[in-house]
């Protein structure tokens, strides 16, 4: 039976975002280990049949040392289980596991989902970033990309080259779990912000345009979803969102592992995003279950909606661009929303469906133990 390894910063996001691929993986007859940190998501991981490794891994972590034992403790675990496929998430994996894998000749995919700001940035600490994904990404047979952008960086910065690279839809929605769900037509138009809470989410802007339609509107509702990260400086805080919720601008649901059941009776989800994303996967759940979006033309959040079909395009770190188009919806009436969710959904299903992603990695796994099979 051929190994797979499927690896990422974190075992709540193999869960959340991988657990499909994972599933297929299993149901095609390999034996699949989920490799990252040890947390909630452990048993969980577990119970799709594939099995867990711990690995200590910082997600926050720049020291060098700490992140050298990273590269070490996975190059002991490949040459231990002696994996046919290692396949990366995050960009950790995606650099040291790469690395490692690579040493031993294991066959590599990655997946490049958006690349955050230390990619980006011209400081030493980015310039380093990509030193390393130059290092590591030769060792992949495949790199895949979410938006055509940060594939067009990455060749033009010969980390990567033409014979490697392929595009996935993001990360892929499941259109079963994530079905059809026209907000109900009871007078209150509701929003909601979807994103781990950066500032660069737009999050700042998402509150300063609901305070100003409060100022103007009394049916309508501001809901915030997802988590807050205490050791991310770039994280809005705890603080802040109770202050937000006192002056009765929004309403603040933590965290969840049902998003359809918070989506269900919203009319529109909003991401004011200028972070560098891939292509956000919030975005293509809430047009899977039928949601106008308001976004920007941000690299990977512009793929997500045709303007004034599906949703509508606002300004980057501009509050009263996202205002304007919290009002457009508003003032469009419920019937206009419905169909602009029902053309989202049907483009959803032609070009989001994970079943797209998962068959586009199946297709570069089978293509390795080809390979392999001829040496």
């Amino acid at each position: 039976m051929e190994k797979i390894i499927i690896t990422a910063n974190t075992g709540w996001y193999l869960y959340n975002f991988r657990r499909n691929t994972i599933l297929s993986l299993v149901e095609k007859g390999f034996e699949v280990y989920a490799v990252a940190p040890n947390d909630d998501y452990t048993d969980r991981l577990q119970s799709l049949g594939c099995k867990f490794v711990n690995i200590n891994m910082h997600r926050f972590s720049k020291n060098p040392i700490i992140e050298l034992s990273v590269i070490f403790q996975y190059l002991r675990l490949y040459n231990r289980l002696k994996p046919t496929v290692i396949l990366n998430f995050t960009p950790k994996s995606n650099i040291y596991s790469s690395i490692s894998g690579g040493m031993l000749k294991i066959g590599i995919i990655n997946n490049i989902s958006g690349l955050g700001r230390m990619f980006i940035n011209n400081n030493l600490a980015a310039k380093l970033v990509r030193m390393m994904y130059k290092f590591s990404q030769h060792h992949a047979s495949t790199v895949f990309f979410q938006n055509k952008d940060d594939m067009n960086l990455f060749l033009e910065h010969n980390i990567v080259d033409n014979s490697q690279i392929d595009l996935v839809p993001g990360s892929g929605v499941d259109l079963d779990r994530f079905e059809h769900a026209p907000a109900p037509d009871d007078g209150i138009v509701r929003f909601i912000l979807v994103a781990r809470l950066l500032k660069e989410k737009g999050i700042l802007d998402y509150i300063l345009a609901a305070s100003m339609i409060k100022d103007e509107y009394e049916n309508v509702e501001f809901l915030l979803l997802g988590p807050v990260e205490k050791e991310n400086i770039h994280s809005v805080s705890i603080d802040e969102i109770k202050k937000w919720e006192n002056k009765g601008t929004i309403k603040y649901l933590g965290t969840t592992d049902d998003v359809p059941g918070k989506l269900r009776n919203v009319d529109c989800v909003v991401l004011p995003s200028y972070y560098r994303e891939g292509v956000p996967k919030s975005l293509i759940e809430a047009a899977a279950m039928g949601k106008p979006i308001i976004t920007t033309t941000n690299i990977g959040c512009r793929d997500t909606i045709e303007n004034g079909i599906t949703g509508y395009y606002c300004e980057m770190q501009n509050p009263k661009s996202v205002y304007e188009m919290m009002k457009e919806v508003i003032q469009c009436g419920h019937k206009k929303r419905v169909e602009m969710g029902l053309a989202g959904r049907d483009r959803a299903e032609k070009i989001f469906s994970e079943k797209i992603v998962i068959n586009k990695y199946l297709n570069a796994i089978n293509r390795i133990v080809v390979e392999k099979k001829k040496l």
